[in-house]
């Protein structure tokens, strides 16, 4: 394992994050690959819960609270 580990919040068998992230071009996703690598530090761990835009940026996050939720019930 690297400095810092990247999992995917799963529903059913699919990733939100996944299916969106797929969707984006080849320079968006590149940029956002380096984002995601300055995030980290140490010995974190990244959890994508979805994706988001400014249009939709509340139900973004609601969605993104709900799943957060949901992980956190399945963990205990």
């Amino acid at each position: 394992m690297g400095p810092f580990e990247i999992r995917e919040y799963i529903e059913g068998a699919r990733s939100p994050f996944a299916e969106w992230f797929d969707s984006l071009d080849a320079v968006t996703a590149a940029r956002l690959n380096k984002y995601i690598q300055r995030l980290a530090a140490g010995k974190t761990i990244i959890i994508l819960l979805g994706r988001g835009s400014k249009r939709r940026q509340a139900a973004d996050i609601a969605v993104a609270v709900e799943r957060w939720m949901r992980y956190k019930q399945s963990k205990n």
